[in-house]
Protein backbone atom coordinates (compact mmCIF):
# COMPACT_ATOMS: atom_id res chain seq x y z
CA UNK A 1 0.00 0.00 0.00
CA UNK A 2 1.46 3.29 -0.98
CA UNK A 3 0.65 6.26 1.48
CA UNK A 4 1.21 10.00 0.29
CA UNK A 5 3.26 12.64 2.76
CA UNK A 6 2.35 15.83 1.30
CA UNK A 7 3.31 19.14 2.88
CA UNK A 8 0.72 21.74 3.64
CA UNK A 9 -0.12 24.54 1.26
CA UNK A 10 -1.44 27.47 3.33
CA UNK A 11 0.04 30.72 2.83
CA UNK A 12 2.79 29.90 5.07
CA UNK A 13 4.05 26.88 3.64
CA UNK A 14 3.81 28.79 0.20
CA UNK A 15 6.06 31.12 1.15
CA UNK A 16 8.28 29.30 3.05
CA UNK A 17 8.43 27.02 0.10
CA UNK A 18 9.51 29.84 -2.79
CA UNK A 19 12.13 30.65 -0.72
CA UNK A 20 13.25 27.10 0.41
CA UNK A 21 16.37 25.95 -1.73
CA UNK A 22 14.75 22.73 -3.16
CA UNK A 23 12.24 25.24 -4.95
CA UNK A 24 8.91 24.02 -3.98
CA UNK A 25 6.50 21.91 -2.40
CA UNK A 26 6.90 18.04 -3.02
CA UNK A 27 5.22 15.05 -2.59
CA UNK A 28 6.92 11.50 -1.68
CA UNK A 29 5.53 7.89 -1.09
CA UNK A 30 6.43 5.34 0.75
CA UNK A 31 5.66 1.56 1.06
CA UNK A 32 3.84 0.75 4.18
CA UNK A 33 3.03 -2.88 4.71
CA UNK A 34 -0.74 -4.32 5.68
CA UNK A 35 0.63 -5.80 8.70
CA UNK A 36 2.33 -2.49 10.20
CA UNK A 37 -1.15 -0.55 9.43
CA UNK A 38 -3.04 -3.28 11.26
CA UNK A 39 -0.03 -2.81 14.27
CA UNK A 40 -0.80 1.08 13.94
CA UNK A 41 -4.33 0.97 13.85
CA UNK A 42 -4.44 -1.35 16.51
CA UNK A 43 -2.09 0.76 18.87
CA UNK A 44 -4.67 3.63 18.24
CA UNK A 45 -7.57 1.66 19.27
CA UNK A 46 -6.24 0.41 22.45
CA UNK A 47 -5.00 4.05 23.26
CA UNK A 48 -8.37 5.39 22.25
CA UNK A 49 -9.75 2.19 25.00
CA UNK A 50 -7.09 3.39 27.59
CA UNK A 51 -8.31 7.49 27.47
CA UNK A 52 -12.16 6.01 28.43
CA UNK A 53 -10.88 3.88 30.96
CA UNK A 54 -8.68 6.52 32.14
CA UNK A 55 -11.94 9.04 31.98
CA UNK A 56 -13.98 6.49 33.88
CA UNK A 57 -11.42 5.78 36.57
CA UNK A 58 -11.25 9.71 37.21
CA UNK A 59 -14.76 9.63 37.87
CA UNK A 60 -15.09 6.73 40.04
CA UNK A 61 -11.81 8.42 41.93
CA UNK A 62 -13.87 11.58 42.12
CA UNK A 63 -17.29 10.20 43.27
CA UNK A 64 -14.88 7.77 46.29
CA UNK A 65 -14.04 10.87 47.20
CA UNK A 66 -16.84 12.44 47.72
CA UNK A 67 -18.56 9.14 49.46
CA UNK A 68 -15.19 9.26 51.75
CA UNK A 69 -15.64 12.65 52.90
CA UNK A 70 -19.39 12.13 53.75
CA UNK A 71 -18.55 9.12 55.46
CA UNK A 72 -15.74 10.86 57.74
CA UNK A 73 -18.41 13.81 58.21
CA UNK A 74 -20.36 11.13 59.52
CA UNK A 75 -18.22 9.40 61.76
CA UNK A 76 -17.18 12.63 63.36
CA UNK A 77 -20.69 13.55 64.11
CA UNK A 78 -21.49 9.81 65.53
CA UNK A 79 -18.26 10.28 67.79
CA UNK A 80 -19.84 13.61 68.58
CA UNK A 81 -23.18 12.55 69.69
CA UNK A 82 -21.85 9.15 71.90
CA UNK A 83 -19.35 11.87 73.84
CA UNK A 84 -22.32 13.77 75.02
CA UNK A 85 -24.74 10.63 75.60
CA UNK A 86 -21.47 9.10 77.52
CA UNK A 87 -21.48 12.15 79.49
CA UNK A 88 -24.90 12.47 80.01
CA UNK A 89 -25.56 8.97 81.28
CA UNK A 90 -22.19 9.61 83.62
CA UNK A 91 -23.81 12.25 84.88
CA UNK A 92 -27.17 10.90 85.53
CA UNK A 93 -25.27 7.67 87.33
CA UNK A 94 -23.77 10.28 89.12
CA UNK A 95 -26.70 11.81 90.92
CA UNK A 96 -28.72 8.87 91.02
CA UNK A 97 -25.79 7.15 93.22
CA UNK A 98 -25.89 10.49 95.35
CA UNK A 99 -29.38 10.35 95.71
CA UNK A 100 -28.70 6.73 97.05
CA UNK A 101 -26.59 7.77 99.30
CA UNK A 102 -28.19 10.60 101.07
CA UNK A 103 -31.47 8.15 101.32
CA UNK A 104 -29.51 5.74 103.10
CA UNK A 105 -28.11 8.67 105.37
CA UNK A 106 -31.56 9.87 106.33
CA UNK A 107 -32.99 6.78 106.74
CA UNK A 108 -30.25 6.08 109.28
CA UNK A 109 -30.57 9.14 110.87
CA UNK A 110 -34.10 8.65 111.03
CA UNK A 111 -34.37 5.04 112.49
CA UNK A 112 -31.75 6.45 115.55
Amino acid sequence: MIVLLSCSTNSLANNVSNNSSTGGVTEDSILVSYDDLRKANAKLVELEYEKDINKNLHSIIKNDSIAINGLRRDIVNITRESGEKIKKVKRERNIAGGVGVISIILLIISLL
